[in-house]
């Protein structure tokens, strides 16, 4: 169960042959989802990140994916490009095993409202 912005949310770890979803979040009309394609190892590992309104992708919105380290770290990643999947995808660098927190923070149109989904995942 993930507690994010005060809703009570279930996340999802479906595995897949091909996406390994990491966590499956709802806020009013907003979905997000963040997933892998591979398994999670250490090094680089990349995340996607997909916006729906309404249940349709979004593109042309800035995420901004701050990944919370087990060491303490947070690392800092900026996209508004989606790829040919309609996911912002970024480059997560994995350096320990452990538990891992993420905050992604989004907005349609710059100088607009901005939205918050967070999560965890363990690495082990």
């Amino acid at each position: 169960m993930l507690l994010v912005s005060g809703i009570l949310l279930s996340g999802t770890t479906s595995l897949n042959a091909k996406e390994i979803y990491l966590s499956h979040q709802t806020t009013k009309d907003y979905r997000v989802l963040v997933k892998v394609y591979d398994e999670l190892k250490l090094g680089d590992n990349e995340f996607n990140i997909k916006i729906l309104y309404q249940n349709k992708p979004l593109d042309k919105v800035n995420v901004n994916l701050k990944v919370y380290k087990p060491n303490g770290e947070v690392v800092e990643y900026n996209s508004n490009k989606v790829n040919d999947k309609k996911n912002y995808s970024f480059n997560v660098t994995l350096s320990e095993k452990g538990e891992y927190g993420y905050v992604i923070t989004y907005n349609i149109m710059t100088g607009g409202v901005t939205r918050t989904s967070k999560g965890s995942f363990a690495f082990n």
